[in-house]
C-alpha cells in the first residue's frame, strides 16, 4: 500500500464496509473524513467519534470534495455527482475490498456471480470448517473485508464473497482463486442498463491474476466461457477449472464435475 501517513482520505457510505475501511485507514495513519448522503445509525457514530473520524450525514459538503483519494462502499453507484467530480479532477477512486486487499496477508479465495455465490461461500466456509483450516468469511458475506485484515497471516486462508459492485473499483485486487459462477442480467440500472458493462465488471475478478493463481469457472454459462476464452486468447496463462452447473442455474449453482483446462 502506498504510504498513507496524514492523507486525507474521503470515505463515502458509512455503512457496514464504509465504517470498517474507515477504522483501518485511521489506523493506519491517514486522516480520515466519512461522509454520507443519508443518515448515519448512531452506533456508527459512536464508533467513528470513538476514534475521532469526522463525518457528515444527509449530504455531501464540500470538505468531501478535498480527499487526496476517494473510497466507495458498495452501495454508492459510480454516476454519484461526487465520484464524478473525483474522476474530473483525474483522483484515484477504490472500493473497500481494493484497500483492504492491500494490507491484507492471506491467501484469498473469491467468488462472485450474478446467482449463487452466497451459497458458495457458506459452502466454502463449511468446507474450510470441517477441514479446520484457519480462515475468514468476509466481503458482501459476513463482517467486510476490512475488519479481517489485522488478522490476516498466510496460513489463514481469506475466503470472500465479492459483487460488482465491489469490483469496479479495483486496480491490485487479486485472489488465489477466483470463481465465477454465473452471470445474468441484474443490477443493470448501475451499469446503463448494458449488460456487457454488467459482465466486465465480473471479469474483473481474473484482472490481477497470474499464473500462479487459479480460475473456476462455470462451463454451461456461455457469457463466463467466452470469458475464459478470451483469457486464453490473450494468453493470460491461468490455472483454470471449469464445472458444469444443474438444477436451477438461476437460483443456485453446484459444482457436479470439473474439467482442468488452461488459459
Amino acid at each position: 500500500m502506498r504510504d498513507i501517513t496524514n492523507k486525507h482520505i474521503v470515505v463515502v457510505g458509512a455503512a457496514r464496509s464504509g465504517l470498517a475501511v474507515a477504522l483501518l485507514l485511521n489506523s493506519k495513519g491517514a486522516t480520515v473524513f466519512v461522509t454520507d448522503h443519508s443518515t448515519i445509525s448512531e452506533q456508527t457514530k459512536a464508533k467513528l467519534n470513538n476514534q475521532e473520524i469526522p463525518f457528515e450525514e444527509n449530504g455531501h459538503t464540500r470538505q468531501a470534495h478535498n480527499g487526496d483519494f476517494l473510497v466507495l462502499s458498495p452501495g454508492v453507484p459510480s454516476d454519484a455527482p461526487l465520484v464524478q467530480q473525483y474522476r474530473k479532477a483525474d483522483k484515484d477512486i477504490f472500493s473497500e475490498i481494493e484497500i483492504a486487499s492491500r494490507f491484507n496477508n492471506s491467501p484469498l479465495v473469491a467468488v462472485t456471480g450474478s446467482n449463487g455465490k452466497t451459497t458458495v461461500a457458506n459452502w466454502l466456509d463449511h468446507t474450510w470448517t470441517i477441514a479446520e483450516r484457519n480462515h475468514f468469511t468476509a466481503g458482501n458475506i459476513g463482517s467486510a473485508f476490512s475488519d479481517n485484515v489485522h488478522e490476516s497471516s498466510s496460513d489463514c486462508d481469506g475466503l470472500l464473497e465479492v459483487s460488482s459492485f465491489q469490483l469496479d473499483h479495483i486496480e491490485t485486487f487479486k485472489a488465489h482463486i477466483s470463481l465465477l459462477l454465473n452471470i445474468t442480467p441484474d443490477h443493470l440500472d448501475r451499469y446503463q442498463n448494458d449488460f456487457s458493462k454488467y459482465a466486465a465488471s465480473k471479469f474483473r475478478i481474473t484482472e490481477n491474476q497470474t499464473s500462479d493463481d487459479w480460475f473456476i469457472y462455470n462451463y454451461d454459462d456461455s457469457t463466463v466461457a467466452a470469458h475464459a476464452q478470451s483469457l486464453k486468447k490473450k494468453r493470460m496463462r491461468l490455472n483454470c477449472w471449469h464445472f458444469h452447473s444443474v438444477g436451477n442455474p438461476t437460483n443456485r449453482t453446484v459444482l457436479s464435475s470439473e474439467t482442468r483446462t488452461s488459459c
